[in-house]
């Protein structure tokens, strides 16, 4: 299944007719005149339910062509609730809210928006709903009244309170008015509250011209703006009235200029198209003004419009392809008499053929899909944008297929100059783990991946898109048809690809050097080489290097130059990490772009091993190895060539007691360690609090080179308390530890260092220290803060709470030293086939043996006793044999002790092969 996102129309329906909000609102004080000759439309039977004109709808026709909100109507319904609406869809009978409504009716005008009925017979009161016409053609106005009805529903008939009021719609002008007529108490004074929605809404109810404020009687309060409707109060009691007073009228006249609505797009190319509406009722003397952006922010009045129109249609011209446009068109009648800017939707322009493109996919969201003019062969394997770990901005690309799974193929833009031969794909790619590859290809049907066919297999070793090699280089020939697409798919193999950054672009003659690699590196230099296309330019390739992680740009002048693909660097510093970049120089202005940072580290200046001596023991003995350097250094003995535990310093080293020939390995190291940051809280100065333990915050450091990060210092405010310290790799502490660190704090009082080792081996990169807290915390500094704190070695960048906090840790100490290689010394197991502790005058053979073992003159033995190497006894033998049988006995060194019929004992060390 073919998903595809090439955009040919999206438009967006969404037509905000807010036309209400136009219209112009005023406040009189006038004459309430009564229908009393109109036409009943109802009247009460009862005091309670519908028989009190409780919840009815009732429909009626107009004389006339009334307009609301720009449009024509000859009827309208009238609830009992206190509101009329236009349109073909009634309102519910139970509706109490006209304004705020989801109903789809086309417009409303409330004059006591509520739950309403009136009065039957109460001291001779009856209400009723009546409405009529007056006056004569062209200037009829059509009366809509509510007589004698309860503020609110109410079926009391000991305490009821009652007034009037109209809803009046004028011919031509279509002036819409709302009059009140005070009431009064027919029966008791108990009081009355509630509140009401009073105004007008267009066909939505995000198009609304309505009352807000606390209170009905306060001074008028009328909002035109799309953010806030109310329904304000009102109290009534025997004293005093929150009902509106005799007269009271509101009025509304629609705008002399009515927008426009009901868009239509037709004949979208990749830079123009065409637009429509509907005309408004009141044609606009100076015809239409339109207005178009890629920006979805509305205009406002006083912005300046890209075109006008004396039709009802425009055509929009010059457009960017596979962009899209939003649209606004208001009616103009003069410099000072517009509409408000109709909203008209969106629309996206077609994809049109690029010749060359960049995309790195931070325009999209995550999640299934690919970008404008990009298209995917959907198979059962992912494929997706993603956010985790881009070569640059905020997104990548991911495919990723098991082996039972046929992958997503995703297929790029059309390309006009696809089969030139002059152009090539390149982009930076990684995969999750071992050695992956991805297929660089084509397809001539977007919907059918068997037409896809594979120009170039890309061998993708690299799990980061910082490696020098991550960026890979595909040349389309000129054999790919016409009507193809380039397209990329993974192989399946359950393993997760990335890329990013792809570019198709114009193929260089001039190619960027590849695959730096360090060849040798001593104190004070290195030998680098590199890959590169084709064969070594005319004027040879270019190097530049540098102690700082700065990419050079084209003017950069460089460090030297070299006629082969590789480079021998001179008079470096010792134990100092540098940055190389090499490009190719083909013609005098003719240059390739610098390649990818290549880091490496100077060996450290340090003495080596000046002699060393072995030593030759029996087993289960201790040997005495020693080594000489220079007296400027330490002599470091360690159980591993490289790595290794530390055993320990010094010029001698005793082994523990061993029944193996043991190599051990010896460096002479010169320590030295570098301090980054503030050495204590009060060096820190400023403001001193204390971090509790509930509240621990990171600290993100970064690493420059290959170091041992040694220790920080604390300060804790009590002793003997629980702590730990994590280090993370990154900023996030959600992941496993490299390292945890757990202590004892042993000072109190906030001002008395605590030092605590972690010595933890760190490669380059960014990572967070977090803290265990003690229970009563550890002191920090509140403020004066600068980050970064520097060293040649690491930097402190920042913590998780507050830039101006420096937390917890203070006086971090790196190794900034160096050691020579590790040089071999042997401790020798090797002893004579008996040792005797005494003269020997019985012996044992053969010795070394397998289980057989035999004893000349067995007559003086009295009996034997058998211990291990430790001095444990293993074997009591009483009368024995001259050949004695120790077939259980494990592996190893023993001590046979004869006990003599003399009374004398023998000692014979044996081993058992």
């Amino acid at each position: 299944m073919k998903k595809s996102l090439l955009m040919c129309l999206f438009l967006m329906a969404t037509l905000l007719n807010a036309q209400v909000n136009a219209y112009r609102f005023s406040q009189s004080n006038g004459i309430y005149t009564e229908i009393t000759a109109g036409n009943i439309i109802a009247k009460p039977t009862a005091n309670s339910s519908t028989g009190s004109l409780d919840s009815n709808v009732y429909h009626i026709t107009l004389p006339y062509d009334f307009y609301f909100n720009g449009e024509p109507y000859r009827s309208l319904y009238i609830s009992t609730n206190g509101f009329v609406t236009f349109g073909d869809t009634a309102p519910s009978t139970t509706s109490t809210s006209p304004i705020s409504s989801r109903t789809s009716y086309k417009g409303a005008i409330s004059a006591w928006g509520g739950d309403l009925n009136t009065v039957f017979n109460i001291s001779g009161t009856t209400g009723n709903i009546s409405w009529e016409t007056v006056g004569v053609y062209p200037n009829r106005e059509v009366v809509i009244q509510w007589k004698d009805f309860r503020p609110a529903y109410s079926v009391s008939e000991t305490n009821v309170y009652v007034f009037s009021f109209q809803i009046k719609l004028k011919e031509t002008s279509n002036v819409i008015s709302i009059v009140y007529k005070n009431g009064g108490y027919l029966m008791g004074t108990e009081p009355i509250l509630g509140s009401r929605q009073i105004g007008l809404r267009g066909s939505n109810n995000l198009d609304y011209h309505n009352k807000i404020g606390s209170n009905i009687k306060e001074s008028v309060s009328w909002s035109p703006e799309k953010s806030n409707i109310t329904s304000p109060f009102y109290t009534i009691s025997n004293t005093t009235s929150g009902m509106p007073t005799n007269g009271l009228t509101y009025k509304w006249s629609p705008p002399s200029c009515i927008a426009p609505t009901d868009l239509s797009i037709s004949n979208i190319t990749i830079n123009s198209a065409e637009i429509s509406w509907k005309v408004p009722a009141i044609n606009p003397l100076n015809g239409y003004e339109y207005y178009y952006s890629t920006d979805n922010r509305a205009p406002t009045s006083s912005t300046i419009p890209l075109g006008t129109s004396l039709t009802k249609s425009a055509f929009l011209e010059k457009l960017n392809s596979a962009t899209q446009y939003y649209i606004w068109v208001r009616s103009s009648s003069g410099i000072s008499d517009k509409s408000v800017w109709s909203s008209l939707g969106t629309f996206t322009t077609l994809c049109g053929e690029k010749t060359n493109m960049y995309e790195n996919f931070d325009g999209y969201s995550t999640g299934s899909g690919v970008p404008l003019c990009w298209d995917r062969i959907s198979g059962i394997g992912s494929q997706k944008i993603s956010a985790t770990s881009p070569a640059s901005g905020t997104r990548n690309m991911y495919q990723s297929a098991s082996a039972s799974q046929n992958p997503t193929i995703v297929v790029l833009p059309i390309f006009s100059n696809i089969n030139a031969g002059t152009h090539w794909l390149r982009f930076k790619a990684k995969v999750s783990s071992g050695m992956g590859t991805l297929e660089v290809g084509y397809v001539t049907n977007i919907g059918d991946p068997n037409t896809f066919v594979n120009l170039s297999t890309v061998n993708i070793e690299n799990r980061s898109y910082s490696d020098p090699d991550a960026e890979y280089i595909v040349t389309v020939p000129k054999t790919v048809p016409g009507n193809a697409r380039l397209a990329i798919k993974n192989t399946a193999d359950s393993k997760s690809y990335y890329w990013d950054d792809v570019y198709w672009e114009q193929a260089s003659s001039c190619f960027i050097p590849t695959k730096v690699k360090l060849s040798k590196v001593t104190s004070y230099g290195a030998d680098i080489s590199w890959a590169a296309l084709g064969s070594v330019p005319a004027n040879g390739y270019e190097y530049y290097y540098s102690t700082k992680r700065t990419t050079p740009v084209s003017s950069t002048i460089p460090s030297g130059n070299s006629f082969s693909k590789s480079v021998t660097l001179g008079n470096l510093s010792s134990a100092t990490t540098y940055y190389v970049w090499i490009r190719s120089h083909c013609k005098e202005n003719e240059l390739s772009s610098w390649s990818p940072a290549f880091a490496f580290t100077t060996n450290c200046e340090s003495s080596s091993i000046l002699s060393s001596t072995e030593a030759k023991i029996c087993p289960g003995s201790q040997a005495t190895l020693s080594a000489i350097a220079n007296s400027d250094t330490i002599i470091k003995w360690y159980d591993s060539q490289i790595g290794g535990q530390l055993l320990g310093t010094g010029s001698t080293f005793v082994t523990p007691s061993i029944t193996n020939t043991t190599t051990y390995y010896a460096e002479a190291a010169a320590e030295k360690f570098i301090s980054v940051g503030p050495l204590s809280v009060m060096a820190q100065g400023g403001r001193i609090t204390t971090q509790s333990s509930s509240i621990p915050w990171a600290v993100y450091f970064t690493v420059l080179s290959q170091t041992k990060f040694s220790s920080v210092d604390i300060f804790p405010i009590s002793s003997g308390e629980a702590g730990g310290i994590k280090i993370f790799k990154g900023t996030s502490v959600s992941e496993k530890p490299l390292a945890e660190v757990l202590f004892t704090t042993n000072v109190g009082g906030g001002t008395t260092a605590q030092t605590i080792n972690l010595n933890i081996e760190l490669p380059p990169g960014n990572y967070t220290i977090y803290p265990k807290l003690p229970s009563s915390g550890l002191k920090r500094n509140a403020s004066g803060a600068v980050y970064p704190y520097t060293s040649k070695v690491a930097n402190i960048t920042g913590n998780g709470f507050d830039p101006t906090y420096f937390m917890s840790f203070y006086n971090w100490k790196f190794d900034g030293g160096c050691a020579s290689k590790r040089q071999a010394i042997t401790a020798t197991v090797d002893c004579p086939s008996s040792d005797i502790t005494k003269k020997e005058v019985i012996n044992l053979y053969p010795n070394p043996f397998v289980n057989v073992i035999n004893i000349t003159d067995i007559s003086k033995v009295k009996s034997i006793i058998i211990n291990d190497a430790s001095g444990k006894q293993v074997k009591v033998i009483n009368s024995p044999s001259a050949v004695l049988n120790l077939e259980e006995l494990n592996s190893g060194m023993y001590l046979v002790v004869l006990e003599l019929n003399d009374k004398t004992t023998q000692t014979v060390k044996i081993i058992k092969k």
